[in-house]
Parts: C-alpha cells; sequence; structure tokens
C-alpha cells in the first residue's frame, strides 16, 4: 500500500517567511514519518515558499520550489509499483505552456 498527497501539503507558505516555512514542513515531514506505508509527495500551489510574501525574499535559501525539493526531492518523478507505473508531476507551475512528458523523460 502506499499514498500519493497530491500538494497543498502546508497551507499558504507562499505567503509566509523562510523561516515560518522551515517549521511548517518539519511538522509535516514528522507526522507523515510515522506513516506505516510509503508516502509520495506531490508539490501543490500552497507549497511553494514565499512567492506571494509582502516583501522579496527570492535570493533567500529555500525560496519556491526550493525547500520542497531540499525535504522530498525532485518535484517530478515516477516509480514503479507491483506491476504499475506510477508518474508524479509538477501541480504547482507558472508556466502556462502544457508539460509533455515523453517516456524516455520518466
Amino acid at each position: 500500500d502506499f499514498v500519493i498527497i497530491t500538494g497543498d501539503l502546508l497551507l499558504e507558505a507562499e505567503r509566509v517567511t523562510i523561516s515560518q516555512a522551515k517549521e511548517w514542513y518539519d511538522i509535516y515531514s514528522g507526522l507523515i514519518s510515522n506513516f506505516n506505508m510509503s508516502i509520495f509527495n506531490m508539490v501543490g500551489n500552497h507549497d511553494v515558499v514565499g512567492i506571494h510574501y509582502k516583501k522579496d525574499i527570492s535570493t533567500e535559501p529555500g525560496y519556491n520550489k526550493e525547500m520542497y525539493r531540499d525535504y522530498f526531492g525532485p518535484t517530478y518523478y515516477s516509480f514503479d509499483w507491483s506491476s504499475y507505473h506510477c508518474i508524479v508531476t509538477l501541480s504547482a507551475s507558472n508556466n502556462k505552456s502544457p508539460v509533455i512528458i515523453t517516456k524516455s523523460g520518466v
């Protein structure tokens, strides 16, 4: 058994400081570490850090999707489970163009 959490691991990390978001990521990662099954995370629009904070913090470590990647790895990936090939894509993006994933890209 496994769980895919489809984004919004946090609430409004896009509006807070790096340190506040780190505190929330610490809490979340601590909670899921107690699960007795595999957890696969997907970054959501509320998981990107500081992009709507009241001042520019874009040069700080952990900004945008960097903190998510520090905690959980790539924002898109694939994995095999039994006879299934699962693809976890980026659900939060500023890119208006569709993303095309080739077989070799997963």
